[in-house]
């Protein structure tokens, strides 16, 4: 019976593992076709640009053809500049080249800082939020001693006790505490209207996306628990909850980090940055208790696998986030 049981926490580790890893190749293949993208529309600027160029020089009168106004040859000299000029309307009637010749740089420009914005976002929401709870994780497993200890062993000051008891009984929903700071400071509507976010291709409203993605983050997560996470026999629950509660609260410090771009709302970032890395701290704690007291090295790394679910949440998020902020 425990090696059934060992097995099927082998292929559920493995299928956990699958889904983390399935979005790298997916995201490379993107950012290649940004590229590519890019790279092919210089070069069509290039070549539009050097034909508009080339037909707007003025000839030369080199051509055979060339005479004064009022010569015999009238219709024959005026007969390459209609010809030019009805090749530059056609230029401009097929690819509105002015108008595209002055949005290219401000294009551009944009997309520069969208791409810039995307690599700074994962960095700062994603990775590194990520890495310290890893690094916690590491430092606990790695403390010699019997796992889990004794009761009597365990830490029982208030802090600690009050701090378990907070993410036991309301875990799921110590990050509305982020979203409510964050909306009464910097709601969507006003980021909106102040030139942070655009609306351009969004189909829902601002502010009805997290709530929905919130609520798919704790369905799958209880899903994931009372199904596949139980079958894997030595697991950590309250490492899997603060995997969920991570990627809830991630989604909210990439938008503090868009608005924080802009002068008019560095107050408001600031105050809500300040809470949401409180609960990461809160978070970080009850990890290194968790991991270091209360659980078997295996509980702990196989909830940690299995949290890697909900990762691909957040790098979704700030990827359609900066698409949408306008420039600072």
């Amino acid at each position: 019976m425990a090696r059934r049981v060992r097995g099927r926490g082998e292929w559920c580790a493995a299928f956990a593992g699958l889904l983390f890893f399935l979005p790298a190749p997916v995201w490379w293949l993107h950012l290649l076709s940004e590229a590519a993208s890019q790279s092919r529309q210089g070069n069509e600027g290039t070549h539009d640009s050097s034909a508009v160029r080339e037909l707007q020089k003025p000839l030369t009168g080199d051509d055979e053809n060339d005479a004064p106004v009022g010569s015999p040859k009238v219709n024959s000299w005026a007969a390459p500049y209609r010809a030019r000029e009805a090749q530059i309307r056609q230029l401009e009637g097929q690819h509105n080249m002015p108008q595209q010749q002055l949005q290219q740089p401000k294009s551009r420009e944009l997309q520069k800082y969208h791409h810039h914005l995307q690599h700074e976002l994962w960095g700062a929401t994603v990775m590194l939020p990520v890495l310290l709870i890893v690094a916690i994780l590491l430092i606990s497993t790695a403390i010699g001693g019997q796992r889990p200890v004794p009761r009597s062993a365990c830490p029982h000051d208030i802090f600690s006790v009050f701090v378990n008891a907070l993410v036991a009984r309301a875990g799921p929903l110590l990050p509305l505490v982020v979203l409510l700071v964050r909306s009464m400071v910097l709601p969507f509507n006003e980021l909106s209207k102040d030139g942070v976010l655009s609306k351009d291709g969004v189909h829902l409203p601002w502010s009805y996306i997290i709530p929905i993605v919130w609520a798919i983050i704790i369905t799958v997560r209880i899903i994931l628990f009372k199904s596949v996470c139980r079958m894997m026999g030595d697991f950590s629950d309250h490492i899997f909850l603060i995997s969920s509660m991570l990627a809830m609260v991630q989604m909210e410090l990439a938008v503090i980090h868009v608005a924080k771009k802009h002068a008019s709302k560095k107050k408001g970032a600031h105050l809500s940055a300040v809470v949401a890395w409180l609960l990461i701290g809160i978070m970080m704690y009850e990890c290194f208790i968790t991991a270091r007291y209360y659980h078997t090295r295996r509980a702990v790394w196989h909830a940690v696998l299995a949290g890697m679910v909900f990762l691909p949440i957040p790098a979704w998020w700030l990827h359609h986030l900066s698409e949408a902020a306008c420039l600072a």
